[in-house]
């Protein structure tokens, strides 16, 4: 959701899925190629494809969700499968409140899903799987590789959520709590 031109594209793959008949899964992500891209732009003599501020980003990812969950309400054949991969807990609240608001479920497969990158926001993770009851699933993925390819992309992860590794203090005094707690039960 990085890009200007996200929802576009998003607008054409769901009516191209209700045109032609197919399911269409979507793992939104907000990307993290920001300088890279704007540095090519800068390069290449042409306007930057990618939104001017984070927040803008952040909007964008949220509207990007809001319409996919209302589309998955809307059409019931063919399915609409949606997959929040995001750290950002304005966002995952976000999808959650309108999942239920909307009256979605996933009783009979994942309509809705969360992923997040292993090591990253297990503050929201945690409670997300412990919720299973209320209809949605959460992966951790765990990127491997060669070094070379693997640390790029790790360092991408870490730049575009600059935010979460702030939060480093706050996870780090939920773990001391939980510690205590269970020390108390000993």
């Amino acid at each position: 959701c990085y890009l200007k031109n996200s929802l576009e594209r998003l607008y054409v793959d769901v009516s191209k899925s209700k045109r032609l008949s197919f399911h269409l899964g979507s793992k939104l992500v907000r990307g993290a190629y920001m300088p890279r891209e704007r540095a090519r732009a800068i390069a290449k003599g042409y306007v930057s494809p990618i939104h001017d501020t984070i927040q803008e980003t952040h909007d964008c990812y949220n509207n990007a969700m809001e319409y996919l969950l209302r589309q998955m309400k809307s059409t019931k054949s063919p399915s609409i499968k949606v997959m929040c991969a995001s750290h950002n807990r304005e966002s995952i609240e976000l999808s959650i409140k309108l999942f239920h608001e909307l009256g979605l479920s996933n009783d009979s497969c994942d309509g809705l899903s969360f992923a997040q990158l292993y090591g990253m926001a297990d503050d929201l993770t945690i409670p997300l799987g412990e919720n299973g009851g209320k209809g949605y699933s959460v992966y951790k993925y765990l990127p491997y590789g060669q070094i070379k390819e693997v640390v790029p992309y790790l360092l991408r992860r870490a730049q575009e959520n600059a935010d979460v590794l702030g939060k480093s203090k706050y996870e780090m005094e939920l773990l001391f709590d939980e510690l205590k707690d269970r020390c108390k039960i000993l």
